[in-house]
């Protein structure tokens, strides 16, 4: 199965993994604390937000209360 993922990620060439380091995580740790939110959504919005990202897509409604950054479901976006 890693392979198969390793596979997948290889073929989105703008792509970009960034590791959990300290400020992520404790940007997460904050996220998680003001939104009751789970650790692995604080961990992905606090990782786009050290990354200065200008938008964060997501699929779960419940994200877009995070105030921090511009977050938009994607049952929002529109369909061509």
């Amino acid at each position: 199965m890693e392979k198969q993922y390793k596979l997948i990620l290889s073929h989105f060439p703008h792509l970009t993994i960034l590791p959990i380091d300290n400020l992520v995580a404790e940007r997460a740790a904050y996220l998680r604390g003001k939104y009751s939110i789970k650790t692995p959504d604080a961990l992905i919005v606090a990782t786009a937000l050290v990354a200065n990202a200008d938008l964060f897509i997501t699929n779960d409604q419940r994200l877009e209360c995070i105030k921090e950054i511009n977050c938009v479901s994607l049952s929002h976006l529109e369909q061509p």
